[in-house]
């Protein structure tokens, strides 16, 4: 299977306000490949870089070093690769009806009429303004507006937050839909593994701006190799509150960033971490578990 996106070394950092000669690294060596047509999920605590990935992603943002490449038919394409960020309001103009927003994009009517269908945007919603329409009305149409453009990779940042088990069920059906349907990939960042368990094709778990592992869905949840992802699925089974740490310091490609909170570290961990290759993936990690818990 060919990668549909390949991101090698990518970093992506900014001036500190306070010494402008160091840098605030928010992303740091991110090197991996995403399939046409897959689910590929993004996983972390705050702050861990999910987000800003996906702006990368995007090309909403740069990177600071390092290439994101696209396959060829994504780069002549300025709808190629779309996001539906988790604060909706921003995409929709409170002043104008949902009709004309929809509108704004030249597509056919049996498309048109076809995606309100399959997202239960009715007529009466069309009427309305977008400045009195519910979150999760505004949510569907933000996501109506952008499948019109018929997009390759639909990036959601964190799309079930804010809803009830029953609209959050739906949602991923729906999705899991359009994604055999349609072909399109689906990049769903979110901090809930519980909710994506059974949705998604592989995994990626950011720790302070690096990927420490990377696997597909159903053998992570089997036997997750490193410390973080062992923590992060008992968070979910257990319903803890995740906690985050914002300690790491950003200024070392070899370290390992979870050195702080690991209880198998070793002094060797604070210099370098090495590399664990498997068949379907691979984890950054000195002591990985070799076995499940």
């Amino acid at each position: 299977m060919k990668p549909i996106i390949e991101i090698e070394k990518v970093t992506f950092s900014y001036p500190r306000f306070t010494n402008k000669s160091s840098q605030n690294v928010i992303l740091n060596n991110i090197s991996v490949e995403i399939f046409d047509s897959e689910i590929f999920c993004i996983v972390g605590e705050s702050g861990s870089g999910k987000t800003t990935l996906a702006k990368l992603i995007a090309k909403l943002h740069k990177p600071s070093n390092g290439t994101i490449k696209y396959k060829a038919e994504l780069i002549n394409s300025k709808n190629s690769v779309q996001i539906l960020f988790q604060n909706s309001d921003e995409l929709l103009n409170p002043r104008r009806k949902v009709l004309d927003v929809l509108r704004d994009v030249k597509t056919s009517d049996h498309f048109f009429k076809t995606t309100l269908n399959e997202l239960n945007i009715s007529e009466n919603l069309l009427d309305k303004q977008c400045s009195v329409i519910s979150g999760g009305e505004r949510q569907r149409v933000a996501l109506a507006r952008i499948l019109l453009t018929q997009p390759k990779i639909l990036i959601l940042d964190e799309p079930f937050s804010a809803q009830d088990y029953e609209s959050k069920e739906n949602f991923k059906t729906f999705l899991d839909y359009k994604n055999l349907h349609s072909d399109m990939t689906l990049i769903v960042i979110t901090h809930d593994i519980a909710l994506i368990k059974d949705f998604a094709d592989r995994i990626i778990v950011l720790f302070g701006g690096a990927i420490v592992e990377l696997a597909e869905m159903k053998e992570f949840l089997k036997f997750p190799k490193h410390p973080y992802s062992n923590y992060l699925l008992d968070a979910a089974k257990l319903d803890l509150k995740i906690k985050t740490d914002y300690s790491f310091p950003g200024n070392s490609e070899t370290r390992c960033p979870y050195y702080t909170r690991c209880d198998r570290r070793e002094e060797v961990c604070n210099i370098e971490v090495v590399l664990k290759e498997s068949k379907n993936g691979f984890v950054f990690c000195n002591r990985p578990y070799t076995e499940a818990k």
